[in-house]
């Protein structure tokens, strides 16, 4: 039960997010052609969107939720 939380609430977050679907589709993209984590967080800087949690700085880690949530 306490695995679900963390879940919804990025969701939450995410759904708000001026660019998301934006975010989502570079990161697939991406990932399709076999970019590594940290070349996608760096495009995704370069864009100058914010993270799903407000930070400027995109990281391996949020590349990794992103992707992990793609699987599930």
């Amino acid at each position: 039960m306490l695995t679900a939380a963390p879940f919804k609430l990025w969701d939450t977050i995410k759904q708000f997010h001026p660019h998301e679907k934006e975010i989502l589709n570079v990161v697939r993209i991406l990932n399709r052609i076999g970019a590594k984590h940290t070349i996608i967080a760096a495009a995704l800087d370069l864009q100058g969107w914010k993270n799903f949690y407000g930070v400027c700085e995109w990281t391996d880690k949020d590349v990794e939720d992103i992707l992990e949530r793609f699987r599930a």
